[in-house]
């Protein structure tokens, strides 16, 4: 059964009870049960075999077994315990063990093995240790239990021998307030005392005789004793505790008896403290309330009295009467106005409110409690002193009054600087012992000297002086320097002298200095005719605040500077902007602004003023469509003496009228109106720059609106734009029209808006391009963008001749002949989808797709259908191209995909999968239904149902077999919060098993009922409604899978007591006791005071509220006239106050408001006269009227048609600032004044009286003075007498400039006295004569300027005017076939040679002319011709032509072969370079009439690799290596674009691998003085095709179509990994077909290439094989040296080989050690590595054909490194072998084919010493004068490095930075140079040896230098 006690107070009959499960009909089944931590009840089994379980939440009734077998009785458990550790006990009574219950786990276990006596142990009891103990009923000994073990241990030695064996000894046991244990006595004669503390048993009390049954059940009431219900005997037992063993047992209700049996078996307490007893066989219920005064218990009452910032400690004595342990006691401080029940705590930042933790100082005894030093807080002597027992205790004592003495908290005090400061402090035993110290606000009074308030004047920190009392004055002084800002105030309570700053410690309030920041002085600049204005920032700026201008200081005798059109003193409206005026003239010394918070306080300076006055200029500026405009505006346009000049706050407008009119003009681009000058000023601001940027317009009519002129107008602000400055001029930029265009129509060019042929084209116009009939235009137009075409140029492009070749296609030889831009539609067979179509562009063509991207391969294609009847069914046999069918399956599975497409053959996806399905259902915990979903195919659904509070997240899904993851989540745990209805049940009507089902929300419920409270020693029954408050507003606690949001709630508590309001009534008051939360209690006052609002309850406690007097009397106010009416007004209630004659009232304080009986300030204050006796003033002379308030403003007014000079008078105590105005008529028009700016004439128009115009003159000229407004018009204004009349108009002054000019740097005078420009030179002639050295020239001129003096005028692209040596331009012209030379010496006479590409050579070059123009030497025009062919490439069993040396460009040669071998071809030479090479046949195989032939294709490659490689490879060795990845690169490439030809056969007939020239060298390098000579390999192809009549021209067509980037990278790619260059150039010269013989063909298919197998007489001829070619320019002569054999048959080579092997060791040791002695000789360091410039790789490094994207960043960086790493390298080994070895070979020379010219020697040794190499002999002028270089002597060496750098030395860079691989490196080249020319000389020794070891080609080889070193005087080759 289930009560609801809210229906049952409700009246809800028989709704209010609930039975619930089935449980049978059998008595005595469970007597006993216990509500566990998860909310569900155990009940213990008496009759039953189980454990009963009874949820809570859902009424759901369970059993646990118990495993165990019960004796067959109805008491075998009457009696169950909760452990805090959340197990459940049962006490055996007639069981044999206890029951051990784990709700957590659901498990029953038991303990012990006891006797079979019945009613062993009737109750148990949970001790303050945590013990439980088992009550003794028939037992001997009483039983314990420790839970906290695991398993339980159980105890029976305690009491044991001091109980006899009578059944049911006591029925209950109840827990003492001092955690000691009494048993209730039923059958035995005295009361039962267990000592848990002591493991102590006792029996108290008298000794009752008679019944059996005497007491049965009992409690712990409210006033601490403990109360035992009468059975069978008839008065009810109380036991009243006592720690100190003087317990008291006694009947209570003398004189009331119960007579009867059985009466009543238990009691309950109701929150009152009522107990009500449970009649057993009694008629009535037993009711009673206990009489004990509640309060009695506890410490005495005390008062205690602390203070702020010093040590708060309360002593605690037990009450005499009542011994109480104080030290598990907690002492609060209650604030001043609330009860010791409402458990507020005085909040003192400081005190730890409330102690808990006392020191004790004895048993019972007194303890002190420290709550620590309080720094700041609510003082009072009103605050209670409150003390309760333990934490959870509901008796709380009010032990008496606290007093905390100290200041109140917020005093808020304002001073201004300049004015004295005082503090006032409220507060409550306030004496002269009070301190106060001004501070750096933190809020914490931590003060140091580094945040004391340091304000000039001020005396810091302070002492009172005062009487005691609760208030206390603080004068801190009058501060006139400091900062203005927040400060706090501490305070301190000290008897020293000079207390320290660590005393300071309670914070009492804040100090508000108000003034203007002084941390940065102000300089104000003002200008003649502007409007000055000052913003003051500070802290508690107001109108009453003053600004003066003084000549010197702001101290009290300053003097104020009078200027017309200023106000001074100036007055703001509200205390921060203060408009000055606006000047007449200009001030030309510097004043002082001083800032006053009253007119009477002291002046505070604020920085200095300057008065500025400008004057019109005559700037005549001229710019171009789409060049950098500017403006540069310097000192000269401003009058007078002047420190800063202009400033940032300048603006400058262009207006397209002739004048300043206002009206701005459109601008170009993003420019602005008006322009904002630039951020960089030159120092002092003596010049402003404005940047126009560059004229733009997008075509002719925009173009047409920007040119033109424009006015320049500029305002010091963002207007007015009033002051005109010049003229700006916007000219047209022109382009010219292209030229020398190939197959171009003449003209090439028509003009878009005339159509007719145009030289030159305006911006914005457009060419329209012409070509012939044959060619298409690649561009329609070309743009004129700014002087330059858009694109530069366009081309004319040919149609297509060669029929396209497409994959899988037809024939479309019908394509070949179309034109730019015609479209060739493919070409495809039957059940084949073309791809898209071609486009002919360029003469190529170009694949345009039509298919979807994804259904193409990237090239022209006929795609392939596709058989997909396995797939999709028998109907898809011929699938097309990018068509789709749906995919078949089995019954019962599903496919992987619904469809497959065809792409050109191949099914996508090739082979779909057939998905399983799921043969069981998903595994879901807390779901039911899972097993109806068996067997379901992939992707069916199974929807789950969850259990009874859970909610599922998704319905799993089944996939290839798999259920997917879903979840029930889980229900949420109701929170646990105080003040609830039952403690654990805090959801109203939602609970559901005991938790909270998910997604369903928690609706709080808090409880209701009464409390008992102790106050002033009266027990009150308060009401307590207590109401829910969840976080965030919200009504309700949502659920997510077992986690509540918010996590849990509050009870707000009522307002249980009644509130107090002084002159309220009390009565009504009372009544409030127990008003709910957020609720209100209406004030009702007495003696006609009113209520300041009602009281408001929240959480338990009532807001403020007063009653408040009436103002019985009128206010008193000084200079006011009296008052009446304004007696017994109420609070609020205002009074207005009428002042006196002479007297006004400012604004806001004209009326007085009642507050609380007083009234507040009112003022009045003395006002001020209209001025009198002012000249044509109206009357009264104020618009205000007679009389002006203090601190108001009088608005001058004048007769009609006449106008004030002052726009206002401010008043302050009866005084006018300024005192007096004047009245007068306007100016009109001034007059000619002859050149004065008709303008700046026109702006004084309607001038007021007494104002200054500024009058501006014509460029030239200069005012004499400033135009005044007189009483009789314009006149001159004489600042030494303003007023003085007829003064004659100021004059326009002609502006001249005298000699000399400024010094010239780099001239010999400063100027010459000629020429009458610079003579009589006036403002703006330009003057330039000025004689300058020879070679020289004057960068700019000189100009007058408006203020009579010379002003430079820099040359465009100069930054001074000075004499500057003339250059020619940095590039030299560019010659036909060249390119335009970087030249360094630019001087005048400087010579600067030309560069031309590779394959040509130069003649002549340029000198620099007087003119700084690069001019052709005398001689041949520079040109670039073709080079002649100079070095024959090596070529198998050829013989050397000599005749084909130096063959010119374009010409051919016979080649010749080692007989009998025959060529096949010829050489053929274009620029340097051999297009075509003869290949040597054997006779058998040559071509004649009789073999069949082949067609075959030869070409030629001209690789030039990077760099990089020379730090691993000779030359010689890498064109060695790369001949095999050139074929095998090049047979890939023709196989893959010619498949037709497969397998083709690509052989390398030839190869020349050389150094390029100087000229000649790589761009990898920036630096051209370091880039090292250029590799260049060049290899001879022949590919001989598989025997098809069209292979020629397939193989023709495919090299054709392949870029040099291809090639470039398939070769690349071919190469091993160590062996290739970063960057590789790759040239092939246009293929020629030939007829190969058919033999020739299959032999060079084969391995061994071409064999000679016929024989001659003499000898047998070598084997030509690519791999074992001689190297370039060696001895091809068959002369019948190439083998030397004996009769024998005896090689005798190898006889001089052995002989020689040792002789070279020996040879190779020596000079390896001469050598690493002079290599690792230290030397100095004087070259420094070079870097890569990264956007120098960007634009020239980009050797391949691609566009884009070959150099990327990590490349760069890595080609920067081994750049450095390189060209260190690089020098020293340049030095050490070609230096050293160019030496030794002049050497050599001399002696051998020279013997005439002087002999000269190297020593390497000393070259070492000396670490340089030998001066050069020949330089740049040798090279520049051919005859003087015939004379030079021929074994002088050249260094063109050292020509360009201009010197004649070579320094070796020190080894000391370089790596061991560097010096073994260099070491190594060095040491085979050197081997290499020893071997020469032992040759040469040798003639015999020398023919025997077949060393011609050695010989032959260095000859062959020789020759070359002999033709070029300017360079030597090794």
């Amino acid at each position: 059964m289930r009560i609801d006690p809210f229906l049952v107070a409700a009246g809800g009959g028989s709704s209010a009870l609930e039975l619930f499960g089935d449980v049978g009909t059998t008595g005595y089944k469970w007597l006993h049960g216990v509500m566990s931590q998860t909310s569900s009840i155990y009940a213990v089994p008496a009759g039953a075999s189980t454990v009963l379980v009874i949820d809570t939440a859902s009424l759901n009734v369970s059993e646990l077994a118990i495993g165990a077998t019960l004796p067959a009785s109805f008491e075998n458990f009457v009696h169950s315990v909760l452990s805090p550790q959340g197990d459940i006990f049962g006490i055996p009574a007639d069981s044999t063990f206890v029951l051990w219950i784990r709700p957590s786990t659901q498990a029953v276990s038991t303990l012990g093995n006891f006797s079979s006596d019945t009613l062993k142990w009737g109750s148990g009891i949970l001790g303050l240790d945590g013990i439980i103990y088992g009550i003794p009923g028939a037992a001997t000994v009483i039983l314990r239990i420790d839970p906290a073990t695991d398993p339980p241990t159980l105890d029976e030695t305690l009491g044991d021998g001091l109980f006899d064996a009578t059944t049911q000894k006591w029925s209950a046991a109840i827990l003492g307030p001092d955690g000691r244990i009494f048993g209730v006595p039923h059958g035995a004669s005295q009361v039962l005392l267990i000592d848990p503390a002591l493991s102590s048993v006792f029996l108290v009390g008298p000794v009752w005789g008679g019944g059996l049954y005497k007491w049965q059940g009992g409690i712990l009431a409210i006033d601490h004793s403990i109360y035992m219900m009468p059975y069978d005997n008839e008065r009810v037992l109380r036991v009243i505790p006592n720690s100190t063993g003087a317990d008291v047992v006694e009947e209570v209700l003398d004189g009331f008896t119960l007579p009867g049996e059985q009466k009543y078996s238990g009691v309950a307490m109701v929150p009152s403290g009522a107990l009500f007893a449970f009649p057993a066989y009694a008629a009535e219920v037993l009711s009673m309330v206990p009489a004990v005064d509640l309060c009695l218990a506890g410490p005495q009452f005390q008062e205690s009295v602390c203070t702020l910032g010093q040590s708060c400690t309360v002593e605690l004595t037990p009450t005499p009467d009542w011994p109480t342990n104080l030290s598990n006691g907690i002492l609060w401080v209650s604030p001043a106005g609330s009860l010791c029940q409402e458990q507020l705590n005085l909040e003192v930042i400081g005190f730890t409110n409330p102690q808990t933790e006392p020191t004790q100082t004895g048993q019972g005894e007194q303890v002190t409690h420290s709550f620590g030093t309080g720094l700041s807080g609510n003082v009072s002597t009103q605050s209670l002193l409150c003390w309760k027992f333990h934490a959870s205790s509901l008796d709380i004592i009010e032990l008496g009054q606290f007093q905390l003495l100290g200041p109140y908290q917020n005093h808020q005090v304002i001073c201004n600087l300049g004015e004295p400061c005082l503090v006032i402090l409220n507060g409550v035993g306030l004496d002269n012992s009070s301190w106060v110290l001004a501070a750096a606000a933190n809020g914490s009074c931590n003060v140091s000297n580094e945040t004391l308030a340091d304000f000039q004047g001020f005396a810091n920190p302070v002492k009172y002086d005062g009487s005691p009392g609760e208030s206390a004055s603080f004068g801190l002084g009058e501060a006139i320097n400091g900062t203005a800002g927040s400060y706090e105030i501490c305070w301190s309570s000290s008897t020293l002298t000079s207390p320290s700053l660590d005393l300071f410690v309670t914070h009492v309030g804040s100090l508000v200095v108000n003034g203007p920041f002084l941390a940065t002085s102000i300089d104000l600049s003002c200008w003649v005719q502007f409007e000055c204005s000052l913003v003051v920032a500070g802290v508690g700026l107001s109108a009453q605040n003053q600004l003066t201008i003084g000549q010197l200081d702001c101290n009290s005798t300053m003097q104020l500077a009078m200027i017309d059109g200023f106000s001074n003193p100036v007055t703001s409206t509200n205390g921060t902007t203060y408009v000055i005026g606006a000047a007449l003239a200009a001030y030309r010394d510097r004043l002082v602004l001083c800032w006053h918070a009253t007119s009477t306080a002291t002046g505070i300076p604020l920085g200095t003023l300057m008065v500025y006055g400008p004057v019109n200029g005559g700037l005549h500026i001229t710019c171009r469509l789409n060049d950098t405009c500017s403006i540069s505006l310097a000192n000269e346009t401003i009058i007078g003496y002047i420190d800063d000049g202009f400033s940032l706050q300048n603006r400058l407008q262009l207006e397209k009228q002739d004048s300043c009119t206002g009206i701005p003009a459109s601008l170009w681009g993003n420019l602005s109106q008006p322009v904002v000058p630039s951020a960089t000023l030159v120092a002092n601001f003596s010049s402003l720059f404005f940047d126009l940027f560059a004229p733009t317009a997008n075509n002719v009519t925009a173009a047409d609106e920007v040119l033109g002129a424009y006015s320049l107008c500029l305002s010091l602000g963002d207007g007015p734009f009033a002051m005109k400055l010049g003229l700006l001029l916007i000219e047209d930029v022109f382009c010219a029209a292209p030229e020398g265009i190939v197959q171009a129509l003449e003209p090439a060019c028509l003009s878009s808006t005339t159509g007719l042929s145009a030289s030159s084209l305006r911006h914005g116009e457009s060419c329209i391009t012409q070509c012939d009939a044959e060619s298409t235009e690649s561009l329609n137009s070309l743009d004129c963008v700014y002087g330059e075409l858009q694109p530069a140029s366009f081309e004319c492009f040919r149609s297509c001749t060669t029929a396209p070749v497409v994959n899988n296609g037809l024939s479309h030889e019908s394509c070949a002949g179309l034109l730019h831009g015609a479209v060739c539609d493919l070409q495809c067979a039957a059940n084949t989808v073309a791809s898209g179509y071609l486009l002919c562009n360029f003469g190529f063509f170009i694949h345009k797709a039509l298919l979807p991207g994804e259904f193409l391969f990237g090239v022209p294609r006929c795609y392939q259908s596709c058989d997909a009847t396995t797939v999709c069914g028998a109907a898809y046999a011929l699938l097309p191209h990018a068509e789709s069918c749906q995919v078949v399956c089995p019954s019962g599975s599903r496919p992987d995909t619904s469809t497959v497409s065809c792409r050109d053959g191949t099914l996508d996806p090739p082979s779909p999968e057939c998905l399983a399905g799921c043969t069981s259902g998903p595994d879901v915990q807390n779901a039911t239904n899972t097993n109806e979903c068996g067997s379901v195919v992939s992707g069916t659904a199974c929807s789950i149902r969850c259990q009874a509070g859970y909610a599922k997240t998704g319905d799993p899904v089944c996939t290839r077999g798999t259920w997917s993851i879903e979840r029930c989540l889980a229900p949420c745990v109701p929170p646990a919060v105080a003040n609830t209805t039952d403690g654990w049940s805090s959801c109203n009507g939602i609970i559901d098993g005991g938790v909270v089902p998910h997604s369903v929300p928690c609706t709080p419920a808090c409880k209701t009922g009464l409390v008992v409270l102790c106050i002033a020693s009266n027990i009150v029954l308060a009401k307590a409604g207590f109401l829910p408050e969840v976080p965030g507003g919200l009504g309700e606690l949502s659920c997510f899978d077992g986690q509540l949001s918010p996590s849990s709630f509050l009870c707000r508590a009522p307002c249980s007591q009644a509130p107090s309001v002084a002159f309220a009534d009390q009565t009504l008051l009372a009544a409030c006791a127990g008003t709910l939360h957020n609720q209100s209690c209406e004030v009702s006052c007495l003696g006609g005071r009113i209520k300041t609002g009602d009281l408001a309850c929240q959480d338990g406690v009532f807001s403020s509220a007063s009653c408040m007097q009436l103002c019985t009397s009128p206010p008193i106010v000084a200079n006011a006239l009296p008052v009446s009416g304004c007696t017994a007004r109420p609070n609020g209630a205002t009074c207005s106050i009428q002042c006196a004659e002479g007297f006004s009232s400012p604004p806001n304080l004209s009326a007085a408001v009642c507050t609380d009986g007083a009234w507040s300030e009112v003022r009045c204050d003395k006002a001020c006269a209209a001025p009198a006796d002012v000249e044509q003033a109206a009357e009264p002379s104020c618009q205000e009227g007679l009389t002006v308030y203090s601190g108001g403003a009088c608005t001058p007014s004048c007769q009609e048609g006449l106008q004030p000079n002052e726009i206002q008078l401010q008043c302050f105590q009866g005084v006018l600032s300024p005192p007096v105005f004047s009245c007068g008529r306007e100016c009109g028009e001034v007059g000619f004044i002859e050149h004065a700016v008709p303008e700046a004439l026109v702006r004084c128009v309607g001038m007021q009286y007494k104002k200054v115009c500024p009058l501006s003159c014509s460029a030239g000229f200069r005012p004499s003075a400033d135009l005044f407004c007189g009483q009789l018009g314009w006149q001159q204004y004489l600042p030494s007498d303003p007023t003085a009349p007829l003064a004659p108009l100021p004059s326009c002054e002609r502006v001249t400039c005298s000699l000399p000019l400024p010094s010239v740097p780099g001239s010999d005078q400063a100027a010459v006295a000629s020429g009458r420009l610079c003579v009589t030179a006036i403002a703006g002639d330009n003057c330039s004569d000025v004689q300058c050295p020879l070679g020289s020239v004057l960068s700019g001129h000189f100009q007058c300027g408006d203020s009579g003096l010379w002003r430079p005028v820099p040359a465009p692209g100069t930054s001074e005017v000075k004499c500057a040596e003339q250059l020619c331009p940095e590039n030299s012209p560019a010659p036909i076939q060249g390119e335009s030379t970087f030249c360094l010496e630019r001087a005048i006479g400087s010579t600067c040679p030309l560069t031309c590409p590779n394959g040509y050579r130069s003649t002549s070059g340029y000198i620099c002319g007087s003119d700084s123009q690069w001019v052709p030497l005398p001689g041949p025009a520079p040109a670039c011709s073709p080079g002649t062919c100079d070095t024959l490439p090596s070529l198998g069993n050829a013989l050397f032509s000599e005749a084909c040396l130096g063959l010119p460009s374009g010409g051919t040669c016979q080649g010749e072969c080692i007989p009998p071998w025959q060529p096949l071809g010829q050489y053929r030479c274009e620029a340097e370079r051999w297009v075509e090479v003869p290949l040597c046949l054997p006779p058998e195989m040559s071509a004649n009439a009789s073999l069949p032939t082949v067609p075959a294709v030869t070409f030629s490659a001209l690789l030039e690799p990077s760099s990089d490689l020379q730090d691993f490879y000779s030359l010689d060795e890498w064109a060695l290596l790369s001949e095999g990845p050139m074929e095998q690169s090049v047979r890939r490439l023709v196989t893959e674009t010619a498949p037709a030809t497969s397998p083709a056969t690509v052989r390398v007939i030839g190869k020349r691998a050389e150094e390029a020239s100087s000229g000649q060298a790589r761009r990898v390098q920036s630096v051209a003085e370091l880039k090292p000579p250029a590799w260049l390999v060049e290899f001879h192809l022949l590919i001989a095709p598989n025997p098809v009549a069209a292979a020629g021209q397939q193989v023709m067509a495919a090299l054709r179509q392949l870029q040099p980037g291809q090639m470039a990278e398939g070769f690349v790619q071919a190469l091993p990994a160590v062996a290739r260059p970063e960057v590789l150039r790759l040239t092939a010269a246009a293929p020629q077909q030939v007829s190969l013989p058919t033999p020739a063909a299959e032999a060079l298919a084969q391995p061994d290439g071409l064999v000679l197998t016929t024989t001659t007489t003499t000898t047998t001829q070598p084997v030509w094989t690519p791999a074992t070619q001689p190297s370039e320019g060696s001895n091809q002569s068959g002369s019948g040296d190439a083998n030397l054999a004996d009769d024998t048959g005896f090689d005798a080579r190898w006889i001089l080989l052995i002989i020689s092997i040792p002789l070279a060791f020996a040879l190779a040791i020596f000079v390896s050690r001469s050598l690493r002695r002079y290599f690792t000789a230290s030397h100095e360091t004087v070259t420094e590595a070079d870097k890569v410039d990264f956007q120098y790789v960007l634009r020239e490094e980009r050797l391949s054909d691609d566009a884009a994207g070959d150099v990327s960043l990590n490349q760069v960086k890595g080609h920067e490194r081994r750049q450095t790493m390189r060209a260190q390298r690089e020098d020293l080994h340049a030095a050490m072998t070609t230096g050293i070895l160019e030496a030794a070979a002049a050497e050599v020379e001399a002696e051998t084919e020279q013997p005439e010219d002087e002999e000269r020697t190297y020593d390497l040794a000393k070259l070492g010493d000396q670490k340089q190499m030998p001066t050069i002999g020949l330089g740049l002028e040798t090279l520049q004068n051919p005859e003087r270089r015939q004379t030079q002597a021929p074994d002088c060496m050249v260094d063109v490095r050292s020509l360009r750098q201009g010197t004649g030395e070579m320094m070796v860079r020190s080894q000391t930075n370089l790596t061991k691989r560097e010096k073994r490196s260099i070491f190594k080249k060095a040491l085979w140079a050197c081997w290499a020319e020893v071997w020469y000389s032992f040759l040469e020794a040798f003639p015999l040896l020398n023919k025997c070891c077949r060393c011609d080609k050695l010989r032959v080889r260095v000859r062959t230098v020789r020759e070359r070193e002999r033709e070029s005087e300017s360079e030597t080759v090794l």
